[in-house]
């Protein structure tokens, strides 16, 4: 079931740097949880129980459970994460091995 919960971007900032942002407000600490397994990203978020719960008069944002996963490109990896003012971001970074680089020669004039 793939449902469009929470909303994200993905920008780019250099060739080789990305990040995500995904909103989920009311999310707090300790309530969304970033795994890498395969290539694959998976962001989840699932809000810890209240002990006294809230009455409502209207509820706009939604809490709801969710997974979000993103297949990651060959040589991409996480760099780190964060979170502020109700936005997640998790930062990539493309890295390729010394082998596949492309490598500048020098010439030598005699």
């Amino acid at each position: 079931n793939q449902t469009n919960y929470p909303p994200y971007s993905i920008c780019k900032v250099t060739d080789n740097d990305f990040y995500i942002e995904l909103a989920v407000a009311g999310f707090g600490e300790g309530d969304v949880k970033i795994e890498v397994s395969n290539s694959t990203l998976v962001i989840s978020g699932s809000k810890l129980a209240i002990d006294q719960p809230i009455e409502y008069l209207y509820k706009g944002i939604s809490d709801r459970s969710f997974v979000r996963e993103f297949t990651l490109a060959e040589h991409v990896e996480v760099d780190g994460a964060g979170m502020k003012n109700g936005i997640l971001t998790v930062y990539l970074k493309r890295t390729l091995p010394e082998k596949s680089a492309p490598k500048t020669i020098d010439i030598k004039y005699f």
